[in-house]
C-alpha cells in the first residue's frame, strides 16, 4: 500500500495472549506488536529516545472528561508522534473493556520500541494491554484498528467512531450477572491476580491458595448444595425439616392441579417455576382463579414443573452470611415509580429506565422496568393505565 494510505498508519503485526506474571503485571493481558507508519515523514527528536522500555500509561477511568492515560515518563510533554497514535489504540481499548463492564487495575505497558530504518518517522512498538479476556479483545483489534486509523485523518477522542459497535461486541462476551462484577472488582481494588478460565470462570491468586469462581459458587461450594438451592421444593423441605416456618406450598403439573392446590391453600397465592432464580416466571399475589388462570400461561412458559404457595406479603431481605458471619444483609423493594403531577405512568417508567440505563446496565443492580401483562394487571387493580397521571408523591 502507498505510504499516505490511512490503512497503514497503525498495522498489527502480533496480537499473543500472555499471562499476569509478564511485566509484572497481575492479570492476563494482550501484547500487541504494532508498526506505526505515519503518512508523512515525522521528525524524530532526541528527547523521545528516552521513551525507552518499561514506560506505562496508567489512570483507568470510565468513559467521560479527560484522558484517561498519563504517563509515568519524567518528561511527559516530550511526546513523539507515534507514541500520540498509540495512545489513542491503548486509551481506546482500555476505556471499552472498562464501560463494558470489565474490572481492570494494571496500567498499559509500552513494552519496547524501535524506529523502522526504511520508513522516516515510523516504528515498531510493543505493547501490553491488560484485559481478563484478552482472547476477546484480541478478535476485536481489527475493527478498532479500522477505526482509529480513519479517525487519524481529523483526530479526536480515538473510540467515538465504533464506540457502540465494540462495546455491543464486548458485552457480549463481558462475563454477567452482578456477582461476577463485585468479585472481580473487589479483586483489582485488593490487587489480587486474575485469570479468566473457561466456562466462564475466574481464577483469583495464583499458587496453591489461588480459588477458583464462577458467580458466587466458589471452588468449595458442593453441587449438592448448589442443587438444594436451585430446587425450591427441595429447599422448602429442607426448612420445614429444620423447624422454620415456611409457606403451604403443593407441586403442579397442570392448570388443573394449579386450580385445585389453590383452593385447597387459599388465596392469594404464587406460582413459579421450580427450578429457575432471579425471579424468572414469579407470578405472586393472585387473589383468584381468573387471576391464576392468566398467571399460568405466562409462567408455564418459563418452566415446569411449577410450584404454587402461600403468598405472603412483607419485606424481602437477603442475608448474607460466611463461615457463620454476618457479612451483609440487602433490602430488596420492588420496581417502582413516583408520581410528580404531570407525567404519566408511562413517561415515569421511561425516565427511571433511561436513568438506570446511564448507571450502566451491564454491571447494574437494577433491570429496566417492563410495563408487561403482569405490571398491567397490578395496575388495574388500583384503577391505573400506562396514560395516568399520578399525583405527587
Amino acid at each position: 500500500m502507498a505510504q499516505s494510505d490511512l490503512t497503514t498508519w497503525v498495522q498489527l503485526e502480533t496480537a499473543q495472549v500472555v499471562p499476569g506474571c509478564v511485566q509484572g503485571l497481575s492479570q492476563s493481558a494482550l501484547r500487541l506488536v504494532l508498526k506505526v507508519v505515519p503518512a508523512a515523514a515525522q521528525p524524530q527528536s532526541a528527547a523521545a529516545d528516552g521513551w525507552a522500555s518499561g514506560s506505562t500509561w496508567v489512570g483507568l477511568q470510565p468513559w467521560a472528561g479527560d484522558s484517561v492515560l498519563r504517563s509515568t515518563h519524567a518528561d511527559a510533554s516530550v511526546v513523539p508522534p507515534w507514541l500520540t497514535w498509540l495512545t489513542w489504540l491503548v486509551e481506546g481499548l482500555l476505556r471499552l473493556q472498562l464501560s463494558a463492564g470489565w474490572q481492570m487495575h494494571q496500567a498499559a505497558v509500552l513494552e519496547r520500541w524501535q524506529r523502522l530504518p526504511d520508513q522516516a518517522g515510523g516504528v515498531q512498538a510493543v505493547v501490553l494491554v491488560p484485559s481478563p479476556l484478552p482472547q476477546v479483545l484480541r478478535g476485536l483489534l481489527p475493527v478498532v484498528l479500522q477505526s482509529l486509523n480513519q479517525q487519524l485523518r481529523a483526530p479526536a477522542e480515538p473510540a467515538g467512531v465504533d464506540r457502540d459497535a465494540w462495546l455491543k461486541a464486548l458485552t457480549r462476551w463481558a462475563p454477567g450477572g452482578t456477582n461476577n462484577r463485585h468479585f472481580l472488582r473487589e479483586a483489582a481494588a485488593l490487587g489480587i491476580p486474575v485469570l479468566a478460565l473457561p466456562g466462564g470462570v475466574f481464577q483469583l491468586g495464583w499458587g496453591r491458595r489461588a480459588r477458583l469462581f464462577r458467580s458466587s459458587i466458589s471452588d468449595t461450594t458442593t453441587a449438592i448444595a448448589t442443587a438444594w438451592a436451585k430446587d425450591k421444593g427441595a429447599t422448602h423441605a429442607l426448612l420445614r425439616m429444620a423447624g422454620f416456618p415456611v409457606p403451604a406450598q403443593r407441586a403442579v403439573a397442570s392448570l388443573d392441579a394449579a386450580l385445585k392446590a389453590a383452593q385447597q391453600i387459599g388465596y392469594p397465592v404464587v406460582l413459579k417455576p421450580v427450578n429457575l432464580d432471579q425471579g424468572l416466571g414469579v407470578e405472586a399475589d393472585l387473589r383468584n382463579e381468573a387471576e391464576l388462570r392468566a398467571a399460568y400461561g405466562r409462567s408455564v412458559q418459563h418452566g415446569s414443573p411449577l410450584v404454587l404457595e402461600q403468598h405472603v406479603s412483607g419485606e424481602d431481605y437477603r442475608v448474607y452470611t460466611m463461615h457463620g458471619e454476618l457479612l451483609a444483609v440487602a433490602h430488596r423493594i420492588p420496581a417502582q415509580v413516583v408520581g410528580d403531577g404531570v407525567a404519566t405512568v408511562a413517561q415515569l417508567v421511561a425516565q427511571t429506565n433511561e436513568q438506570r440505563r446511564l448507571l450502566d446496565s451491564r454491571s447494574s443492580l437494577y433491570k429496566p422496568i417492563e410495563l408487561d401483562t403482569e405490571a398491567l394487571d397490578l395496575m388495574t387493580r388500583e384503577g391505573l393505565l400506562p396514560a395516568s397521571v399520578l399525583p405527587p408523591g
